[in-house]
């Protein structure tokens, strides 16, 4: 009989294995309170079982070699609870595919997004209850999109995302919500092992790393264990709560699939690791067991120069830009950024909603306190932190780069399937890289190619044509000008009268401040003289006739009323009849009937007429000149001749009641006082 203490824990399969000689596995017997005998043991003895064969023993081998039915039984359960087949294991909730600051921001679903899954996921459930299991009808879903966009938080929010978009089937919903959810990935310390030959099988162990969290690594798994295909697992979770496999309901999701590739082009290789594993995952989907696969992978380039093309349905979906980030604390929801102060507000728009940048920005300024910054350190920062983690992100030729650039600062007007200029490279193309948006004009594909502040700071420099004229005079680190409020443009050092008359329709001489211009040729933008009672700005066009362009500036509040007679006023003391006259405001919701060449920029046309960082611009044109009362340090810093140490002295001396107050207290220059608003 076996001697044998209670509660002895079982071994692993490589301590099993370990058990080389007849005797180690014999004696490890003894230990397990078994109820076997000598003659039993006798049996093992004569076929030489060691610890290598005896975890391959199956109850008719046992029975062909003498030993009885209670024997063989107890001998085989005791081998599938040391390979942990025993009674099954009980469902784990996941974890979370990330751990970055922006996982404790509010997940923003949105709408494209919840259109698309609103329509493929009830087809997909009406496909599969009608047994139409085929690649053709049953999809895979995939998030592929450029580094750092916010694919591995949209993987985690996925099954939430599915519940909430199933809203027109009950029957969905409630699988949905009872569904056994696994996030696995190949990505934050989970990333392929040299011993995995099978990345399929390797998902499978990643599935039951879930569900031995806290109680084994991934390491302990594949080297204890044989690599169990996601099936097995799915078996284990099925026996534990007896339950049949069909009636189940699971969502995978797979994060980081790029990281498993050898090379860039792997996925165009239909013999690869990366595209049979995917096609693997893909047939889960294709059981009586309602299974819905999602995948996340990485891509610098465009979707087809990732992926070969295949029958498969994929439904691609979307990584749209983050807003403003919130938080909620306390059951109270927070802005991340303080965007009621503008250069605040200008730093997150530059950011345009890249999560990574976002994250960046954040662990930045929670550094120190805005106001101790200086600006434009803070963003070559944060440019060139995004610039050693994103290098390989724009994989385009200079020539390529250019073409987009070019497009992007140009507000070119382009066709989402047409060439950019030439080759193949296409809107359609670029911003399947989720780096890029195109912004449609209605339901047509014409639109423009934008793409956030930062990227093109970066992409400009990483260009290997600096010196092109188009380019060269270009600067992007912008931040001490936006908030200057002097103009640095050649002003002329009298008032002029704007309007084009015959006498001065050939030549026409301006003194400015510096020079004496011929407005006929065309070659320079005027700046009129201060309080003039004409146009503010002013150019001649090279056209017949010598006809000017006049622009008039106006800053009107929330209170203020323009009128139709406020404008036509305004064009008649500024142009001549022929002249081409156009009116700026920030004042929105501007009911204009507009004459003859004539035009209005306002707040709802500003982007369009000035193209896809207008809105930089805007942040500090329709917020006017800084409080003196309440702005920061950093803000007071920015305004022209404001330093360090006038900035402190603002600080120190204030509140100012108006100008003269502040000039008493300070002993500042009007000139710099006058770039102040005092409320």
């Amino acid at each position: 009989m076996s001697t044998s203490g209670e509660n002895v824990p079982l071994p692993t399969v490589n301590e099993v294995k370990g058990l080389t000689k007849t005797e180690q596995l014999i004696n490890f017997l003894r230990t397990q309170n078994l109820g076997l005998e000598d003659k039993h043991f006798n049996i093992l003895r004569e076929q030489e079982i060691n610890g290598v064969s005896f975890l391959t023993l199956k109850v008719d081998q046992l029975m062909q070699v003498g030993l009885k039915l209670g024997p063989t039984v107890t001998i085989v359960e005791l081998i599938k609870k040391i390979k942990g087949e025993g009674q099954g294991l009980p469902y784990k909730k996941p974890t979370p595919l990330l751990y970055s600051s922006g996982l404790r921001w509010n997940y923003q679903l949105d709408q494209s997004l919840r259109e698309t899954l609103q329509t493929e996921l009830l087809r997909h459930y009406q496909h599969h209850k009608n047994g139409e299991r085929d690649k053709i009808h049953i999809p895979i879903y995939l998030f592929i999109s450029g580094l750092g966009i916010g694919k591995s938080r949209n993987a985690t929010e996925f099954h939430h995302t599915a519940v909430e978009c199933a809203t027109k089937d009950s029957e969905l919903r409630s699988r949905l919500e009872n569904a056994w959810v696994f996030n696995i990935s190949y990505e934050n310390g989970n990333s392929l092992r040299t011993s995995e030959q099978d990345a399929y099988l390797a998902v499978g162990t990643r599935m039951l790393l879930q569900l031995c969290s806290g109680e084994r690594t991934l390491d302990d798994i594949i080297g204890n264990y044989e690599p169990p295909s996601p099936w097995d697992v799915l078996a284990l979770i099925a026996k534990y709560e007896d339950k049949k496999l069909k009636d189940a309901t699971v969502i995978l999701v797979v994060d980081g699939l790029h990281n498993i590739m050898s090379n860039r082009n792997d996925g165009l290789n239909k013999n690869s690791s990366v595209y049979r594993t995917l096609t693997n995952i893909g047939d889960l989907s294709l059981s009586k067991t309602f299974v819905i696969s999602c995948c996340t992978a990485t891509t610098a380039g465009p979707i087809e120069n990732f992926i070969a093309e295949s029958s498969r349905k994929r439904v691609f979906l979307p990584v749209p830009s983050l807003k403003p980030p919130t938080v909620t604390h306390n059951g109270i929801i927070k802005d991340v950024f303080d965007i009621s102060d503008p250069i605040i507000r200008l730093l997150v728009s530059d950011c345009g909603g890249h999560g990574r940048a976002l994250e960046v920005l954040e662990n930045s300024l929670s550094q120190d306190n805005i106001n101790n910054f200086n600006i434009s350190d803070l963003m070559g920062s944060l440019r060139n932190t995004l610039e050693n983690l994103y290098k390989q992100a724009f994989s385009y030729t200079s020539d390529e780069a250019k073409q987009i650039v070019r497009a992007v600062l140009t507000h070119k007007l382009l066709d989402l399937y047409q060439p950019i200029i030439k080759s193949t490279l296409t809107p359609d193309k670029v911003t399947r890289t989720g780096m890029f948006r195109f912004e449609k004009i209605g339901n047509s594909n014409y639109g423009f190619l934008t793409m956030p502040y930062i990227w093109l700071w970066i992409m400009v420099g990483q260009l290997a044509d600096r010196d092109d004229p188009q380019l060269q005079h270009w600067r992007f680190d912008d931040y001490e000008e936006h908030l200057s409020k002097n103009d640095k443009s050649l002003a002329t050092g009298q008032q002029v009268d704007t309007r084009s008359t015959r006498s001065n329709s050939e030549q026409w001489y301006v003194k400015c401040e510096h020079d004496t211009i011929d407005v006929r040729k065309c070659t320079h933008c005027i700046i009129n003289g201060v309080s003039a009672p004409h146009g503010d700005v002013f150019l001649g066009l090279d056209t017949p006739g010598g006809v000017n362009e006049i622009h008039q500036y106006k800053l009107l509040n929330i209170n203020s009323t323009f009128t139709q007679k406020n404008y036509d006023d305004e064009r008649k003391k500024s142009a001549s009849e022929d002249d081409y006259f156009i009116f700026f405001t920030t004042k929105d919701n501007l009911n204009i009937e507009l004459p003859r060449n004539s035009g209005i920029v306002y707040k709802q046309n500003w982007v369009a007429y000035f193209g896809p960082f207008a809105g930089r611009a805007f942040i500090f044109a329709a917020e006017g000149p800084p409080n003196i009362n309440t702005a920061g340090r950093a803000q007071l810093e920015l305004v022209s001749q404001v330093g360090k140490i006038r900035a402190e002295q603002i600080i120190t001396k204030r509140p100012f009641h108006d100008i003269q107050d502040a000039m008493n207290k300070t002993g500042m220059p009007t000139k710099i006082l006058n770039r102040f608003k005092y409320e």
